[in-house]
């Protein structure tokens, strides 16, 4: 029997046919818009270096209905961010920061810009 994703634990994010969200059914790769397993890895790094820096916090691998994935960071039951795999204007792969809202959206390229951009939150 094969193993399902704990959404929790961003080092068992290598499947997303493993996610709880697709117990009822399988999952069709061509659901998902852009290229998974960049964007999965993506999420899954980001996830790694929030939890490495901020120990106070928590994350979670979320997936919408249409197969849109991102990650939902939390600290004491309340959510901070969510992070959605995205584009620049270029093409290049990046971070969505939404902090809801109130507050604009951000991109950033990079981890260490997600980490600063959460530094500055705080």
């Amino acid at each position: 029997m094969e193993k399902v994703m704990n959404p929790k634990d961003p080092m068992t994010w290598l499947d997303i046919a493993k996610h709880p969200f697709y117990r009822g059914g399988p999952f069709q790769a061509t659901w998902y818009d852009g290229d998974l397993q960049i964007d999965l890895t993506l999420l899954r790094n980001a996830a790694q270096r929030i939890l490495n820096d901020f120990s106070s916090t928590s994350v979670e691998l979320n997936v919408l209905d249409d197969s849109t994935i991102f990650v939902r960071v939390s600290q004491a039951d309340s959510t901070i961010i969510e992070i959605y795999p995205t584009r620049t204007n270029e093409g290049a792969s990046c971070y969505f920061i939404d902090f809801g809202p109130e507050t604009a959206e951000i991109r950033v390229r990079s981890v260490e810009g997600l980490i600063e951009v959460l530094r500055h939150s705080r």
